[in-house]
Formats: C-alpha cells, structure tokens, sequence
C-alpha cells in the first residue's frame, strides 16, 4: 500500500469512528442528539485526530522498507532523523547481516530502544520540568482567577493545552529539522504539563469546595453538594486527565509535522536562493 492510499484510509476509518463517537456524545445528555450538535464534536475534537492519523499512517508507511517485518521495524524506529542518518544507515546494515527470526527481532528491540532513549529523547526529558512548572504556575493563577470571578472552572482553558504542546512540538521540530524531534518533544510535554495542571488542579478543588462548594472542572454545584474534600480532588484528577488527552492527544503529532514541514520548506527556498545568487 503506497503511503497516500495508507494515509486516506486511515482517515476515513477514524472520522468514522469519530463521527459514530461524535454522536454518542451528543446524545449523553437529557436531550436526544442532533445534526448539529454531533458535527461540532466530530470538527472541534475528533478533525484533530483525523488529520494525526493520516500523518502518522502516511510517514510509517513511506518509512517501513525492508523484507521482513523486523527490518521494517528497525527502518520506522530510524526514520526522520536528519543527523543520524548514517546511524540508521549503519544498524539497517547490521541487520542484514542477523539470521534468525529470534535474534533479528532482538535487534530490531534494541534499535527501538535506543532510538527512544537517545537524541531528541535526551532533549524532550531535559524539557520536562520547565513545562510541568510553567503549567502548574498557569494552572494556579488560573485557578485564582476564577475562582475570585466567574467560576466557569478550569476546563475552560483545558484547549489552550493541546494549543501550547502543539507549539512546543512545533518549535522543535522546526530547529531541529526532524519530524521525530518534535513529535517526541510534543509527547513530554504533554505528559509533563498535564501533569503539573492535574497536581495543581487536585490542590486547588479542595480550595474550590471550601469557598464554594462547587467544582472546579467547570464551577457547577452539584444537586446535593460535594460529599468530600476527597471527591472534589476525585473529579479534579478524572475530569483533567480525561479531556485533557481527549483534546490534546493528536497534537504532538500536529505540531512536529507543522514544525519539520517549515523547516523543509524554508530550507527549499535557501537553496533555491542559493542556486540562483551569482557566484562570485
């Protein structure tokens, strides 16, 4: 299957399941579901993953050469590093020269691992602490806001999320020129910041039901009030955690695309500026 069949079909398999998803959840309230309601979820929500998932079905399937699977593997975890291609070069060869079904597959293990520990793994994990403290300092002073104004709750900034781990992946897929780069930037900083917003947000609903008694997802009062401390730090942990990788999920995917798209891009036109320059 050609990379562009792989990425159409990926797509069209997830907008399904978005689409039937879409609807589910238009309809989980008192009301019955409508057109309308359905479309919005499957354009605000699901469009993100439609779009993730025919990039990444398109690259591991343009990436994935070799006679066997295990070659495919080691070719995919090797993929997209623009300063390592004589590394990647180097263990393909390798691997040819491994007989066996069981020792070929122990390769190809290695080379995933050490593809995720080195390079850009080093750069993401040294990333991780700055943006966990960054979101839990927003988170806080969010919080803050809120709670001395309107109180709709923190899930209204829960998209603003995905929007900066979309940038960090972006930027650094841009610097660094490499898909892969960014992508994994993108993942740990979207574990690392929703983390530091779910420890905040925890923190906080205690805050929220003392002075309010309401939550502090989305501000609501409950029919017959909160029954804990506990319970409010309950809904804080579940409600963040859960739409915050319901929205921001496929972004790490859209941002290093975008970020290493650019980076091509700007690096076609240096050259074509180049070719073109008089030489002296």
């Amino acid at each position: 299957m050609s990379p562009g069949r792989a990425a159409a079909v990926t797509g069209a398999v997830v907008l399904a399941a978005w689409t039937v998803l879409g609807w589910r959840l238009a309809g989980s309230g008192d009301s019955a579901p409508t057109v309308v309601e359905a479309a919005s979820t499957v354009g605000f929500v699901g469009l993100p993953y439609v779009v993730a998932a025919m990039i990444l079905a398109h690259r591991v399937v343009r990436a994935a050469r070799g006679p066997d699977l295990p070659a495919r593997v080691v070719a995919v975890a090797t993929a997209g590093r623009p300063r390592g291609v004589d590394w990647g070069a180097a263990l393909r060869a390798e691997l040819a020269h491994i007989d066996g079904r069981a020792g070929r597959w122990r390769f190809a293990a290695g080379c995933v691992e050490a593809a995720l520990v080195g390079g850009s793994g080093r750069l993401a994990r040294a990333t991780a602490v700055p943006v966990f403290v960054v979101f839990a300092v927003l988170t806080f002073a969010g919080s803050r806001f809120m709670l001395a104004g309107q109180r709709v709750g923190l899930l209204a900034g829960i998209y603003l999320v995905a929007l900066a781990v979309g940038a960090v992946a972006a930027a650094v897929g841009w610097a660094g020129r490499s898909f892969r780069a960014g992508l994994v930037s993108g993942a740990t900083a979207l574990a690392a910041g929703l983390a530091g917003v779910v420890a905040v947000a925890a923190i906080e609903a205690v805050t929220w039901y003392q002075r309010a008694g309401v939550w502090i997802i989305d501000g609501d009062v409950p029919a017959g009030g909160i029954a804990s401390p506990g319970a409010a730090v309950t809904d804080a942990v579940v409600g963040m955690t859960s739409f915050g990788l319901l929205f921001a999920l496929p972004f790490p995917v859209l941002g290093a695309a975008l970020g290493a798209a650019a980076a091509g891009a700007a690096a076609a036109v240096r050259r074509r500026v180049s070719a073109g320059s008089p030489s002296g």
